[in-house]
């Protein structure tokens, strides 16, 4: 009998053709099209194929994190780096230079494939009182999986969301089927956002409502509510921001004493599946795009030629324990240590502490104060060394506010969401702007700059005919 990991590697491997075929290499459009799966490789036919599929891809997503406020990159570096990292460090308008097969877009849609063949095929799967759960889970897995593609890559290849002007914007390609031959054409960023909330609502009903311990790469519907909240923190929506955080720490609301986590000098992974109770759905930043993005984050992460930005890490009392397990110093430049739910990548995952901050910025943004304030020192009591902290308070819900948000900073620096927080929060006049220098010259990202919405890689522009993003 075929153990699931046969079955992986003859589906992964056709999916990885069919993708040739949708999506483009550096092959022209008849060699394409000509390419035909080997016939010996198996078609997923029962429930437990579409859960090795499902098990693959989900738990990787673009390097979110890769532009941002949070580090630096030194000259010594980006003399030697590929153009691609220079262009991305300097806002270049031409980001990629003619290089195709980007991760950063390629991989989560190759993810969407896999969600469109499993939903396409479980209608074929009868449905009984024995496997109903499975089937269920499998098919909320799936919508989870779409919208949490579909959303990740909306944060490079979309502008930000203004509900005024949602409905005439340009969002991304929806595929919506496994079908080769549909042709992929870019939505209105109003539908964009109307597939991935519409996607998430359904599989709420769906998905189980306990953590897989076992398999975090797994959603539930904790993490259906905490995406949800994510989301809509992202477009403005904060008072659906705080409910759906509220009702994923009805559910479950671990958080993790800080001083119960091992502290070293030295680069080292400080948590781990056993002891990050937070993590409740991990996944990492991942780019296998030659230096474009995913360089960039491996650089913060391993060598003195990168490093943490000087006014976050001053933001850290001395008594705050985030700033030796969140760093390491490294030859006197400190630097990012890894692995916030024991993996070797940035972090991008679904959490707790995420949840806390989301609540207690709707609490302040609605005017409940005390609220607001609860949920923030509830959160940073775990964070401090034992004893020292004293409870933050605020008079005012605007105070409150500021307060939140110099916390969020600290707490979430490489978690995936400060790129979110920068595009949503100048859109509102907060006026962050981004500043790199290079060979002597400052490199300056303005607030609301139309290069906060990435260029589609070239590749794909060539061979689908979608009109690119303005630059």
């Amino acid at each position: 009998m075929k153990n699931k990991y046969t079955y992986a590697k003859k589906n992964i491997t056709i999916l990885v053709v069919s993708l040739l075929l949708i999506y483009g290499t550096s092959c022209n459009k008849s060699e394409l099209l000509d390419a035909k799966p080997k016939s010996n490789l198996s078609i997923p036919s029962t429930l437990q194929d579409l859960q090795v599929l499902l098990d693959a891809p989900i738990n990787y997503t673009p390097a979110i994190d890769a532009l941002n406020d949070n580090y630096y990159l030194s000259n010594t570096y980006l003399q030697t780096a590929i153009q691609q990292s220079v262009n991305v460090y300097t806002f270049s308008a031409d980001i990629y230079q003619a290089l195709g097969n980007i991760q950063d877009w390629n991989v989560p849609y190759s993810q969407i494939f896999t969600a469109n063949v499993v939903l396409e095929t479980l209608p074929s799967i009868q449905v009984t009182s024995t496997n109903q759960a499975s089937w269920n889970a499998i098919k909320g897995s799936a919508l989870f999986l779409r919208a949490w593609s579909f959303f990740n890559i909306a944060q490079l290849y979309a502008p930000v969301y203004d509900s005024a002007t949602a409905s005439t914007n340009l969002g991304i390609p929806l595929r919506l089927s496994p079908d080769l031959n549909e042709k992929s054409v870019r939505s209105t960023l109003s539908q964009t956002y109307d597939r991935i909330l519409n996607d998430l609502l359904e599989a709420r009903n769906l998905l189980n409502a306990t953590v897989p311990l076992a398999n975090k790469n797994r959603p539930s519907l904790i993490s259906d509510f905490a995406l949800l909240s994510r989301i809509y923190l992202s477009i403005g929506n904060y008072n659906k921001a705080g409910l759906y955080a509220d009702s994923s720490l009805r559910i479950y609301n671990s958080l993790v004493d800080y001083n119960t986590i091992k502290i070293s000098t030295t680069k080292y992974f400080p948590f781990t599946n056993l002891n990050n109770a937070e993590v409740f759905f991990g996944a990492q930043q991942y780019s296998l795009t030659g230096g474009a993005m995913g360089s960039i984050l491996n650089t913060i992460g391993n060598n003195v030629l990168a490093g943490i930005d000087s006014t976050l890490l001053k933001s850290y009392a001395s008594n705050d324990l985030r700033k030796s397990v969140f760093y390491f110093v490294n030859n006197g430049i400190t630097n990012l240590n890894y692995g916030y739910d024991a993996s070797g990548y940035v972090y991008n995952g679904l959490c707790t502490d995420e949840l806390y901050l989301n609540r207690a910025e709707a609490f302040a943004r609605a005017g409940s104060t005390t609220e607001a304030m609860s949920d923030l020192n509830s959160l940073l009591i775990n964070r401090w060394k034992t004893g020292t902290f004293v409870p933050f308070v605020s008079s005012s819900s605007s105070a409150a506010l500021i307060l939140i948000l110099t916390e969020r900073r600290k707490e979430l620096p490489f978690r995936g969401v400060r790129w979110l927080d920068l595009r949503r929060l100048n859109k509102e006049g907060y006026n962050i702007s981004i500043t790199h220098i290079f060979n002597g010259q400052t490199y300056t990202l303005a607030p609301n700059d139309i290069k906060y919405t990435y260029p589609i890689p070239p590749d794909v522009i060539q061979f689908s005919g979608i009109q690119q993003n303005l630059r």
